[in-house]
């Protein structure tokens, strides 16, 4: 009887073999897919890894760097300066850019007079008179320590004019101030600055770390 049942076992998994190979005629049953072959349905595009998009990136044409260069320039400047600065000036950024384009803007510095008192022998002095007139309403002062001549002193007020800086003192003369006079602080002078139109990133670092009379530097221009 167990015989019997192998038998019997044997014969179904031969037959069930044959149908499926299609020797028994009729519609076989589709074969699983060999091991290695991938169902196109099944088939998923991965994202392109980081690397490979850099890479790419890396080998497409970058944009000229003239036209960045372009895009980066800007108007910078440098000044005021008095005549012998500017040589200076005009001296180092040929060193350090010989084909730079640069043109020069003079700027007028206007006279200036002020409505002076001092100078005063001590500090004790300074700061007394600093008092007196603190005491005095809508009297506004300040204390000059430049030019060294008329240091330690005090201004009344700053002009343009030495007539306007006489009619001040008037005022004050009247308000009893009597030791206050009419000083020139400066002349009128002509100052100049370097303009640089154009400066692209490399103009501008280059620039930058000039050493330029009185501390200067360039800056971008103002107008």
């Amino acid at each position: 009887m167990l015989r019997l049942l192998v038998l019997l076992l044997l014969v179904a998994n031969l037959a069930f073999f044959a149908w499926m190979q299609g020797w028994l005629g009729g519609d076989a049953a589709v074969a699983p897919s060999p091991r290695g072959e991938v169902e196109a349905e099944r088939v998923v595009v991965l994202p392109r890894h980081p690397i490979a998009a850099l890479e790419a990136a890396a080998t497409a044409p970058s944009e000229p760097a003239d036209r960045t260069d372009q895009a980066a320039a800007i108007c910078i400047e440098a000044g005021p300066f008095n005549d012998d600065e500017f040589a200076e000036v005009e001296r180092r950024v040929r060193a350090a850019l010989p084909t730079l384009a640069w043109a020069t803007v003079t700027r007028a510095s206007p006279a200036q007079w002020a409505v002076y008192m001092g100078p005063f022998t001590s500090e004790e002095l300074l700061d007394r008179k600093q008092d007196e007139l603190r005491r005095m309403a809508d009297v506004q002062f300040e204390v000059l320590r430049s030019p060294a001549s008329l240091s330690p002193g005090i201004s009344l007020g700053r002009h343009e004019q030495e007539a306007a800086a006489q009619a001040a003192l008037t005022q004050f003369r009247q308000r009893g101030i009597r030791t206050a006079r009419v000083v020139q602080l400066r002349t009128a002078i002509e100052r100049r600055l370097m303009r640089v139109a154009e400066a692209d990133s490399k103009a501008q670092l280059a620039l930058s770390g000039l050493d330029l009379p009185r501390g200067q530097t360039f800056t971008a221009c103002r107008f």
